[in-house]
């Protein structure tokens, strides 16, 4: 197994060190006082500070102005200062009535608390450092992303109820942007959609002034300096597979002597069953036999490749088969296989579940029997709280619901067809990408996830992807692009794709993620309307607001549900191989980001370029004695100084999250 570089490398730490824009102690603008370092992205860094005007807590974003990402800052700045304004619409108001209808606590607080989940900008100035100028941002303080979210389930999907809950607040945030702001936010992803602060997190921050950052799972890298040599390495394995062996002998020894188990459900747990327990020990667990976990996927368990769709047997002939379902295939076992390898609970779980399995005679009782592991497993795993409530972030790249730009927008897994085309696109590329998110929330997985090809780009098989789940573009739409000449020949076919085998989202729920009918069938007609080819058909957030899938009953069990069935499969596999483990240094890499790439400014990793900064030229600094008159470009690709466009006496607001706070105290103290 080939281990990356050390982490902790000394040109880690040097770009961090760089990102230490401020000092703890340190007061910006004569009132924040900064207190703790919360992360740091690529260009900025992200600080708790206590506002001493408002006596509360804010999050301060801060970036060197002479960044060449400053001008998407800077419009970020300028278009929250805009949808501040309409935080308490008359018309908004309505509609949150309406939305929230169902839920009295809400509807109690309307008109003093804002729900737009949308994050708010408290304000922004230039504060003069050491050596450089900065621009800071202010905001009220928020969680983790939903894609930490997404890991905390280990990519297996969370479940269905909490997604329904996500969901209908991202389409009332999209709601409010795109119909009463006449914003399109233009990069929806799960990095850009954060977790709110519960009220104890906001009151022990009140309390104590640090905010406990919760870290992101990580890959956990072998660092022993002892095992950099690949011979010593590859000895270490073979004596590991040895011992593994000799312990997987013994177990089976004990196994065919012990008597068949009384499947009561108190022998489902392992803390009430001796045998268990003694099969349960550490080293055990440690040492184990992965090919007793989990199968290799075979070249001859996978269909042909045919024009016709048929799913012959390969009848010895493998130079036709079916490459893209084969490398799914390996891409799932990839994933179960690493879970398996980081996850010790996990792991724990299925050694477990495969001993009271082996003593087991019917599919029923083995059904019986992970169930209940499942359930256990995810009581204890940590998840999300119920009254998860979320917002989403990162306006640097959000546009006015008419201005024109010819940039590229959008993260390529959450990106509409009609981007991709040079189609005319309208705020429903963001509805698109949600329908994107949401399939990721509920499978762990993309739902589109382009690569190259030797005679392909990614474009080729994106717009490929589309039509094997969607269906065949309409020749109308998929030729009315300006690059549509590109990828689609005078027919409406594409020139260097072939068309894969289609399968619908209800179909893929079902065989691939073990969703039961019902909930496969409900989700696939929510997502269709939200991933319409044309734009002007495709449906709104105010119409998805409606749909019965966001009302179904809460089944908060049901992430068990999905695995049963696929943990019944073959617990055999080839032997594992060096190339395997190679393959598994890759596997979802996209996913891998910190927590700490910046809590208010998401990644742009295969962002295939699109939206990539404009440069900023040196003439464009002014050279003025006043050190707020900064030259920098502004969303609408003019140059302005900073504040021509904002009114920064009314761009000064104390954080709305400790208001009941500081109103409990300030009644206590009454009384």
């Amino acid at each position: 197994m080939k281990y990356p570089k050390d982490i902790n490398s000394n040109e880690k730490k040097e770009k961090e060190l760089s990102l230490n824009h401020v000092q703890i102690g340190e007061v910006l603008y004569e009132r924040y006082i900064i207190k703790q370092k919360l992360g740091h992205g690529n260009e900025s860094s992200c600080w708790l500070a206590f506002d001493i005007k408002f006596g509360n807590y804010v999050a301060i974003k801060i970036q060197n102005l002479e960044s060449k990402n400053i001008d998407n800052t800077y419009d970020e700045v300028e278009i929250l200062n805009e949808v501040g304004k309409y935080n308490f619409d008359k018309d908004w108001l309505k509609s949150l009535k309406q939305y929230y209808k169902k839920d009295p606590l809400i509807l109690t607080e309307i008109n003093s608390i804002e729900h737009t989940n949308s994050i708010q900008l408290l304000n922004s100035f230039i504060h003069n450092g050491k050596n450089k100028k900065l621009f800071c941002v202010v905001f009220e303080i928020m969680g983790v992303n939903l894609l930490e979210i997404i890991k905390r389930y280990k990519y297996k999907g969370i479940p269905l109820p909490f997604v329904r809950i996500i969901t209908k607040q991202i389409l009332i945030g999209l709601d409010f942007l795109h119909r009463i702001c006449n914003v399109v936010h233009t990069d929806l992803k799960p990095e850009n959609i954060l977790v709110c602060l519960s009220k104890d997190e906001l009151y022990t921050i009140h309390e104590t002034g640090q905010f406990n950052v919760q870290q992101s799972t990580k890959r956990e890298y072998n660092n022993n300096k002892n095992m950099s040599n690949k011979k010593e390495i590859q000895t270490k394995k073979k004596e590991k597979i040895g011992l593994i062996t000799q312990k997987a002998e013994n177990i089976n020894q004990k196994e065919n002597n012990s008597n068949d188990m009384d499947l009561e459900e108190d022998d489902f747990s392992n803390n009430n069953n001796n045998n268990d327990n003694e099969i349960m020990n550490n080293d055990i667990i440690d040492n184990f036999n992965l090919e007793d976990l989990i199968e290799r996927p075979r070249v001859l368990s996978v269909p042909k490749f045919n024009i016709d769709n048929s799913r012959e047997k390969l009848d010895g002939n493998i130079s036709n088969i079916n490459i893209m379902e084969y490398s799914n295939e390996i891409h799932s076992y990839i994933k179960e296989k690493n879970r398996i390898i980081k996850d010790k609970k996990y792991r724990k779980k299925l050694i477990l579940k495969n001993k009271l399995i082996s003593k087991t005679k019917t599919r029923k009782d083995k059904i019986k029997i992970i169930k209940k592991l499942n359930i256990e497993y995810n009581q204890n795993n940590e998840g999300i709280d119920q009254n998860i409530n979320i917002k989403i972030c990162n306006f640097s790249k959000a546009l006015w619901l008419n201005e024109k730009n010819d940039e590229i927008i959008q993260t390529r897994q959450y990106r509409a067809p009609e981007v991709i085309l040079g189609i005319n696109y309208n705020e429903t590329v963001d509805i698109w990408s949600l329908a994107c998110i949401i399939f990721e929330l509920a499978t762990g997985e993309y739902l589109f996830n382009p690569i190259n090809g030797e005679s392909f780009s990614k474009n080729d098989d994106h717009l490929s992807k589309f039509m094997q789940i969607l269906g065949k573009m309409p020749k109308n739409f998929c030729l009315s692009g300006a690059f549509s000449h590109k990828y689609f020949d005078k027919n409406g076919n594409l020139k260097r794709k072939k068309e894969l085998n289609s399968k619908s989202i209800k179909d893929i729920l079902i065989k691939k993620y073990f969703f039961k009918e019902d909930e496969a069938k409900a989700l696939n007609d929510f997502l269709l309307p939200m991933l319409e080819y044309y734009p002007s058909k495709r449906a709104t957030a105010k119409q998805m607001l409606g749909h019965p899938w966001l009302n179904l009953p809460p089944n908060f069990d049901y992430f068990s549900n999905g695995e049963i069935e696929k943990n019944t499969k073959n617990n055999l596999m080839n032997i594992i191989t060096d190339e395997d483990d190679d393959d598994n240094e890759n596997d979802n890499i996209n996913k891998q980001k910190d927590f700490d790439s910046d809590l208010y400014e998401a990644d742009d990793e295969d962002n295939d370029k699109g939206n990539d900064a404009r440069d900023l030229k040196d003439e464009d600094e002014s050279g003025d004695e006043n050190p707020d008159k900064i030259i920098i470009p502004n969303f609408n690709n003019s140059f302005a100084e900073y504040g021509q466009f904002i009114d920064l006496t009314n761009l000064d607001r104390a954080n709305p999250q400790f208001d009941p706070i500081l109103k409990t105290e300030k009644q206590q103290d009454e009384q």
